[in-house]
């Protein structure tokens, strides 16, 4: 019902209509073809009582006439004695009075109205020619009227309920609408903000020219969704004289860790949420005391989160809380991998390792027990 068109509801409700018109009674036609064929049965006995009636006793040559002719002759004959032949001739004649009797009264109590008989067709007429219009059997009629007028209802029903879902559609759009322009605005000002913590950070890291900016565009004439209609998009001047570009089409691997990393910690400024992070190598590219600040920022971090920071540079290792040694060894034709978790001392080792090479000397030993008092 949902889905019918402007044509076929048209001619639902023509026909129901028209059925309205005609106010069809359940069991009606059942019950005039009944009256119909008692009406065409009174015709039958009123016309056979008639017969009946005018050769007993109402023609002129009538039964009881002739049979009473009969008796009064018989009685005035001579030389035989009719008197049994006569009493049962007087019996016959008084069955007929009594026939005649009922006969007038079987007549009196037979319903011909012929009025009423031309109405009974004149309906049963009506009612046949609608159910040829509408292609139904005369006795399905009624059934039929109560199918389209439950069509018709159900489509009302769906019609008026799509338009209170339109309504509540249009009013929930409009609601989206002024969340998702207050979202942008609140989103344009807290980025302003963010983009100077983040360009504050990665100048730190190794990018002393680089400017960091989020772009947020309000396309409102978007379709809804569950983010908002902004485009947001993260931006990088990595020198001077250049245009601010996208974040994933121009930063190299190594700037992309440390602005990550710098993303990362402007955020968890302002949120309590914990999370884990794992930073591949986001000291390429950077010594000394840049990655000094890099270890530094890192451990910052992992207060409130956890961080896991592959890395090769001692300045950065130092500042860890724990030291995972990643190690492979080759056997004939198989490479296998080591992961060790470090003691203290085993620390020192490494770390003077990663500052010297294989020649571990007192000077880089003290370096590396420097790099972990710095870090802790």
């Amino acid at each position: 019902a949902g889905s019918m068109g402007n044509d076929q509801l048209q001619l639902l409700q023509y026909q129901f209509d028209e059925l309205e018109q005609l106010n069809l009674k359940a069991q009606e036609y059942e019950d005039l073809h009944d009256a119909l064929k008692s009406a065409s049965h009174a015709q039958e006995l009123i016309q056979n009582i008639d017969f009946a009636m005018a050769v007993l006793g109402n023609d002129e040559a009538n039964t009881e006439q002739q049979l009473t002719s009969v008796i009064n002759k018989l009685k005035h004959s001579r030389g035989y004695d009719f008197a049994s032949i006569c009493q049962m001739l007087d019996e016959a004649l008084i069955n007929i009075n009594e026939a005649q009797n009922e006969l007038q009264d079987v007549a009196d109590n037979i319903d011909n109205d012929p009025e009423k008989l031309n109405e009974i067709e004149n309906r049963l007429e009506q009612i046949t020619h609608i159910a040829r219009k509408q292609q139904v059997m005369p006795e399905l009629l009624f059934q039929h009227h109560l199918d389209l007028q439950n069509t018709l209802s159900t489509h009302a029903n769906l019609a008026s309920e799509q338009e209170n879902l339109n309504k509540e559609l249009a009013s929930a759009t409009e609601n989206y609408r002024s969340l998702a322009a207050s979202l942008s605005k609140q989103r344009q000002s807290s980025a302003a903000q963010l983009s100077n913590n983040i360009t504050s950070i990665i100048k730190d890291l190794g990018l002393p020219e680089a400017q960091f900016s989020i772009s947020v565009e309000h396309a409102a004439d978007q379709p809804p969704k569950s983010n908002g209609n902004d485009h947001v998009e993260f931006l990088i001047v990595a020198n001077k004289g250049q245009s601010p570009q996208p974040l994933n089409k121009t930063a190299s691997g190594g700037e992309l860790s440390r602005i990550s990393l710098a993303i990362e910690v402007s955020i968890q400024q302002t949120q309590n949420q914990q999370q884990s992070f794992i930073f591949d190598e986001v000291d390429t590219g950077i010594g000394g005391a840049t990655a000094e600040k890099v270890g530094h920022i890192m451990q910052q971090l992992s207060l409130h989160n956890q961080v896991f920071a592959v890395t090769h540079l001692p300045q950065v290792a130092g500042h860890a809380h724990d030291h995972l040694l990643v190690s492979k060894s080759s056997k004939g034709q198989y490479t296998t991998s080591a992961i060790n978790h470090l003691t203290h001392e085993q620390r020192v080792q490494e770390l003077a390792r990663m500052s010297g090479g294989q020649t571990i000397t007192e000077a880089t030993l003290a370096q590396a027990r420097e790099f972990l008092k710095t870090g802790s």
